[in-house]
């Protein structure tokens, strides 16, 4: 929660278009604006605009496996 809360740069508990570019820019990825857009659109579940914390560990979580998890 503290690494989203992070990137959350007006504590409002979700993450908004422009903050997901600075979460990806942080990793050394700029991806396009229409990228961003389309994974924005991918994790927002509940169709809000914006990414809220339960959202994205639902999105990563299919990729995380046990050993990640222990270590």
């Amino acid at each position: 929660m503290d690494t989203f809360m992070r990137f959350d740069m007006d504590s409002e508990c979700n993450i908004t278009h422009p903050e997901l570019a600075a979460l990806f820019r942080s990793l050394g990825l700029k991806p396009a604006d229409d990228q961003l857009h389309s994974i924005l659109s991918n994790i927002d579940a509940n169709g809000n605009g914006y990414v809220e914390f339960d959202e994205l560990i639902s999105a990563i979580l299919p990729y995380i496996n046990e050993e990640v998890l222990i270590n």
